[in-house]
Parts: C-alpha cells; sequence; structure tokens
C-alpha cells in the first residue's frame, strides 16, 4: 500500500535536485500549480515517486495527468503500475495524459491506457 501526501513548492524545489529528476516538467511548475502535487511512499515510508494532475471541469469527471514520475533507484521493479492502479482505485472518471516519448508510452499502455493517452473509468 503507497501512501500519498501534499507535495508543497518548496519541497518540490528540494526533491528536484536530491531525487534527480529525470521528466523536465518539473522545472516549470510554478508555485501556483503545485496544488494537485503529491508525494507518494511506499510501504517502508520511503518516497519513491511524484505524481502532478489536474481535473479538466468541476465536477472533476475529466483528469490529466501532467507529470509522474518513479525515482530512479526504483524503477524497473513493477512500483510504478502498482501506484498508478492505486491512485485510480477509487476514481471514476476520463483520464488523459501526453507521454513524454516511447517508453512513457509503452507503461502507459500497460497501466490501460488506450494509444497512451487516454482511459475511461467511468462506471458503465
Amino acid at each position: 500500500m503507497f501512501t500519498f501526501e501534499k507535495c508543497t513548492y518548496d519541497e518540490l524545489q528540494v526533491i528536484r535536485y536530491e531525487a534527480d529528476l529525470l521528466l523536465s516538467g518539473w522545472t516549470l511548475l510554478e508555485k501556483e500549480y503545485i496544488d494537485e502535487t503529491e508525494k507518494i511512499y511506499d510501504e517502508d515510508g520511503k518516497m519513491v515517486a511524484l505524481i502532478n494532475y489536474y481535473f479538466l471541469n468541476e465536477n472533476k469527471e475529466r483528469m490529466m495527468i501532467a507529470l509522474f514520475e518513479v525515482f530512479k533507484p526504483y524503477r524497473n521493479r513493477g512500483l510504478g503500475k502498482r501506484i498508478i492502479a492505486q491512485f485510480f482505485q477509487d476514481y471514476h472518471g476520463e483520464v488523459h495524459l501526453e507521454p513524454s516519448g516511447e517508453e512513457s508510452e509503452s507503461f502507459w499502455k500497460q497501466c490501460g491506457f488506450e494509444s497512451g493517452c487516454y482511459l475511461d473509468r467511468r462506471v458503465k
């Protein structure tokens, strides 16, 4: 089970350097858009990833994942897929994203996204 905790702008600045994040989007994230950024901790209490998302409408039926990154020491262990599965466990809406490359698109397809950029979690 992972724990999700809000991340402040100042915390993100420290994490960016300590974790040596790969995605350039983390450097572009402005203070007013930090509200939907969460630190993700594993069962041992170690921070293993970050996610930034926002909702595309007021009733929160459409979400955009702007950034998601598992820290380097924790990659290729299946953590990313488990984190995303837990993240969406109670969300029943549309999810959109823009993969950053082929490797990213492959990851999102493994998480159930169509064409690497869309997932419909609405109850049918």
